[in-house]
């Protein structure tokens, strides 16, 4: 019995321009499909902000969730800056928007909940930093010691409303609880607290 022989695909190139037609970068991608999410990833860096964060492709901007079949050719494609606002309007997750570099904070002001922030990967860390109350917080499940364990100080949870309570419960010290400006009598600790 004779088989038809293996066809195994290889990675083509794809050719990024600007809209003015400028040559940005040129990368290879594998078969047999690629997330325009992970492309902008790719180009861009970890640290850097998302400065192209769409992708056009035959005439049709791709929104970020959006795979691009990857066949035998080499793909001409164009990036492009879109508004968040847009990107919001056309149901991007907060996962792929997280993704793309945005932080909390952005898709916090872009009407994103803090569920589907957290739900994104977002870490208690970026949580707080996008403005989010104790109340909030622990309404949604992240407890002192959670947000330690994500790299959240104790100067971090005092600001977000946490009690020395929930700090020290959380493993905090009685010197790292002071060091965030609360003032105790004496090494004791206790229930009731003064700050500056």
């Amino acid at each position: 019995m004779e088989t038809a022989p293996q066809c195994t695909q290889q990675s083509v190139e794809m050719t990024l321009y600007s809209l003015a037609g400028d040559l940005l970068h040129t990368l290879r991608i594998e078969p047999p499909f690629y997330r325009a999410v992970d492309i902008l990833k790719r180009i861009r860096g970890s640290a850097a902000e998302p400065k192209f964060n769409a992708l056009v492709l035959d005439s049709r901007r791709l929104p970020p969730e959006a795979t691009i079949s990857v066949g035998t050719q080499d793909i001409l494609c164009t990036l492009v800056a879109v508004d968040l606002q847009q990107l919001t309007s056309e149901e991007s997750t907060a996962a792929d928007l997280k993704d793309l570099g945005y932080t909390a904070r952005q898709l916090r002001h872009a009407g994103y909940s803090i569920k589907k922030l957290k739900g994104a990967g977002y870490s208690s860390l970026g949580l707080l930093d996008a403005g989010y109350s104790h109340k909030e917080l622990t309404r949604n499940g992240i407890s002192a010691h959670a947000a330690k364990a994500n790299g959240c100080t104790a100067e971090h949870l005092k600001d977000a409303g946490y009690s020395v309570q929930e700090c020290w419960n959380a493993g905090f010290s009685l010197a790292e609880t002071d060091e965030t400006g609360y003032f105790f009598h004496g090494a004791e600790k206790h229930s009731s607290i003064q700050e500056f």
